[in-house]
């Protein structure tokens, strides 16, 4: 059950991820009326990975096959405090899709099976996968700033690539848009959130680890 439980993980977000690739990639390198600019595919590629939504779902790949494996290379996405990590940043994203963001767009077709997969079945699975088919218990508030690492790992590469090429996948953290004011007060609260969710994530491993010992 555990297996199969992970193994759909994998698919869930190898799907998800596939199709925003197939849908994003391909029309980027070509001349278009929505495409003024044709990109590199080394460049096309790039891009595709500088959006949190795709680097945080290929993280819940890499913890589903961490934890399915066993793999020495991938010991670092089966650390519980990894995966409560990962909980708290897909929290983010579909939160923030869905008040920031998909009030702005409307996708048919395959586009909307990527975004609606991405966006909300992965990060609604990876919750339920990880409430119910991992060890509970271990987790302790003071690791809540060893788990901001990632996304602010993430903030330093999206702050530096947009620094050298003009471009940042999303407004809330463009400073042609208001200035690095502005991005400070965006990341700030992306952060606060951030410390809410692992805080969040933190307090239901205690109480299942409470309830699994009773």
């Amino acid at each position: 059950m555990r297996q199969a439980a992970a193994s759909t993980g994998i698919l869930i977000g190898l799907v998800g991820l596939g199709i925003d690739l197939w849908q994003i990639v391909p029309p980027s390198l070509v001349v278009s009326e929505t495409n003024p600019v044709a990109r590199g595919l080394l460049d096309s590629l790039i891009w595709f990975w500088t959006y949190f939504t795709h680097l945080s779902n290929f993280g819940l790949v890499l913890v589903y096959v961490a934890t399915l494996t066993g793999w020495r290379r991938l010991s670092w996405f089966a650390r519980p405090q990894t995966r409560a990590a990962f909980g708290g940043y897909i929290l983010l994203v579909m939160i923030y899709y869905h008040i920031a963001l998909a009030p702005l767009y409307t996708f048919e077709g395959a586009m909307l099976v990527s975004t609606f997969t991405l966006h909300y079945v992965a990060p609604v699975y990876y919750l339920l996968w990880w409430a119910f088919f991992t060890p509970h218990g271990g987790l302790k508030f003071r690791e809540i700033g060893w788990m901001l690492v990632p996304g602010l790992a993430y903030l330093a590469w999206a702050l530096l690539r947009g620094l050298v090429v003009g471009e940042y996948p999303y407004d809330i953290i463009d400073p042609t848009r208001g200035g690095y004011g502005v991005v400070a007060i965006g990341v700030g609260a992306l952060l606060l959130a951030v410390v809410v969710f692992c805080a969040v994530m933190i307090s239901v491993d205690k109480l299942i680890g409470r309830v699994t010992r009773s």
